[in-house]
């Protein structure tokens, strides 16, 4: 028996040796321009076994992904004060947090892995496997577009938040900044080791956006279906198929089209944080502590990506709170410090970025305007009254805190909306962008919780009968018939053929653009804004003309506050030469104008020849 110990003592021994290593050499590769992408992988792993040794793997999802979009605002708020290389900074955190972790499992005499944590993390993860085998498809079809599909509308408003962060030294605290800086600090964790010798180019900072918008979807599969385990009060097939349905609702047409559609970057991330909450109401995934500190993380960061949804961690802490009050009460010394600490950064981050950009931006909530997806609000109403449902279900047939669930979704969401309806008080409509966007957003949630409390009861009874097929056939038909209905979208979206395709074909399909096939879109992007000289195109007769010109000029925008030149990016008059002889002066000379028309050639050299040359295509 000794003898065994002492050879299995040995072999973890090699085991994590040979990750340290390899955690090194990557590291090491990240400092020369190597992908910071296959760090964090490494890491997550390790950080998952070691919290796997300490609470359920439900649980342990949950505290790597509040982890881990923490550690990316701390790196770059100790970039902002250390005078240290933001790479060095990176890397240095990865080979602690590797270090740690395998403390943990060295210390750990138990195994650190089971068969039934790798078939409850491969079920639970099979959406975001999906997710990466259709990059993968996009990768390597003729017609795909591995990059293409992450340059929507949004999407460069993000990569010129994370250049700013990288360009100015971290996270700037005060009135007048980005208020939600976490989607931009994830890009530009991503962008790090393209920066080592100069600055990165458009290629590579829209190849590490896709990269973390990937992720953010990853993630959310991940944690809707483990929500699933999470709830479910015995093993077996249903919960298997349960927690698989779950993880794949981040890819249906209500969840994914529109965010790809939009550029809405933060719509998978955000929803990945919320679900992590309801999971750490589940008493059984981690310890109290853990739960209620993690709480106060995810506080942080949803504050973070989507400041109104922090009502829904705030709603989690509070009934937890309630529900184990007496468990609350007896928490002593180091653990209520732990807690205590938790709620003085929520609290410390609220007061530093979002209370003062609240005062000195709060208009922007109330009256911007931009591209949203107008679902019918009678949705959720559909949505709220599912989940309600079957958290009763759930409650009376698992005997679990179903009902816990639902009020923290419900209350959480209802308040972050009601916040925002009430900035609209006193204007002609409630409904403005933001306003709809969270009710997107919301249907969304209230769908996952649905479908997995739903499918959670029926694999939580024990006896084989009808009820567990009739509740999850219900559940399965509140889903599709929810999804359908989100397609009654208003008319512009409803006649756009790319939207209403399948997300998941879109990126195999080169269904982006005009002209997207085979990524055409991010190469005539690219070549344009990484070749020495500036250029812009005017009349070309490339069916994609607007669209790259709307890169061109967001690109080559010195900063993202650079509102003149950035305003032409979406507003323009195309038969205007003086329009274009001010974009170039802006953009700053030389910019050479390509065009196809030899009137608007000479215009130009009539106008402006002195910021730059004319080149006639075709």
């Amino acid at each position: 028996m000794v003898t065994r110990v002492m050879r299995l003592a040995r072999s973890r021994s090699a085991v994590l040796a040979v990750y340290l290593a390899a955690v090194l050499g990557v590291g090491v590769w990240c400092t020369v321009g190597g992908p910071a992408l296959l760090l964090a992988v490494l890491i997550a792993g390790i950080v998952l076994a070691a919290c796997c040794t300490r609470m359920t793997l439900a649980g342990g999802v949950a505290v790597l992904v509040a982890g881990a979009g923490y550690l990316a605002l701390a790196l770059f708020v100790i970039i902002r004060v250390a005078p240290l290389p933001p790479i060095v900074v990176l890397v240095g955190l990865a080979l602690a947090i590797a270090a740690g972790c395998t403390w943990v499992l060295m210390r750990h005499r138990a195994p650190w892995w089971s068969a039934e944590a790798s078939a409850d993390l491969c079920f639970a993860s099979i959406g975001g496997v999906i997710w990466l085998l259709v990059m993968a498809g996009a990768q390597l079809l003729p017609s795909g577009t591995p990059f293409s599909w992450a340059m929507y509308g949004d999407a460069a408003n993000n990569l010129l938040f994370a250049r700013g962060l990288i360009e100015h030294g971290g996270i700037a605290f005060g009135p007048n900044e980005n208020p939600v800086p976490l989607t931009a600090t994830l890009i530009a964790v991503l962008m790090l080791p393209a920066t080592v010798s100069e600055r990165a180019t458009v290629a590579q900072e829209v190849a590490a956006l896709s990269q973390m918008w990937s992720a953010g979807i990853v993630l959310s599969c991940l944690a809707c279906g483990v929500l699933v385990l999470a709830a479910s009060t015995r093993r077996g097939a249903l919960r298997y198929i349960g927690a698989s349905i779950s993880s794949l609702l981040p890819l249906s047409w209500l969840v994914l089209a529109g965010a790809l559609e939009l550029g809405f970057v933060n719509f998978a991330l955000a929803l990945a944080l919320i679900v992590c909450c309801l999971i750490l109401v589940f008493p059984g995934t981690a310890g109290l502590t853990v739960r209620l500190t993690t709480l106060t993380i995810l506080v942080t960061l949803v504050l973070a990506v989507w400041s109104p949804l922090a009502a829904v961690p705030g709603a989690a802490i509070a009934v937890v709170a309630v529900s184990e009050r007496h468990e609350v009460a007896a928490i002593r010394g180091a653990r209520l410090a732990t807690i205590a600490i938790g709620v003085a950064q929520a609290v410390a981050f609220f007061v530093a970025l979002p209370l003062p950009s609240l005062f000195s931006q709060g208009d922007a909530l109330s009256e911007a305007t931009g591209a949203v997806l107008r679902f019918p609000a009678w949705l959720l109403g559909m949505a709220v009254g599912g989940a309600a449902l079957s958290g009763i279900l759930y409650t009376r047939l698992a005997r679990g805190p179903g009902v816990r669930v639902v009020v923290v979704a419900v209350a959480g969401g209802a308040l972050g909306l009601g916040v925002l309806l009430w900035l609209r008080r006193g204007e002609e409509g409630l409904w403005a962008y933001y306003q709809v966007k969270m009710l997107w957003l919301l249907i969304a949630f209230y769908l996952v919780v649905s479908v997995a409390l739903a499918v959670s009861a029926a694999a939580s009874l024990r006896r084989r009968d009808v009820t567990r097929g009739a509740v999850f056939s219900v559940a399965l038909l509140f889903a599709l018939g929810l999804g359908e209905n989100s397609r009654s979208v208003e008319e512009d979206y409803r006649s756009n053929a790319q939207l209403q395709a399948a997300p998941l074909v879109r990126p195999l399909l080169g269904q982006f653009f005009v002209d997207g096939y085979g990524d055409r879109f991010f190469e005539r992007v690219t070549a344009l804004t990484d070749a020495p000289s500036a250029s812009i195109l005017w009349r070309t007769g490339d069916p994609d003309e607007a669209a790259i010109n709307f890169w061109i000029i967001q690109m080559l925008s010195s900063r993202v506050d650079n509102d003149e030149l950035r305003t032409y990016a979406y507003v323009r008059d195309p038969d205007s030469v003086e329009e274009l002889c001010r974009i170039r002066a802006l953009m700053g000379p030389p910019v050479i104008v390509w065009t196809a028309d030899s009137v608007t050639a000479e215009e130009v050299e009539a106008n402006c020849a002195d910021l730059g040359p004319v080149r006639l295509v075709g």
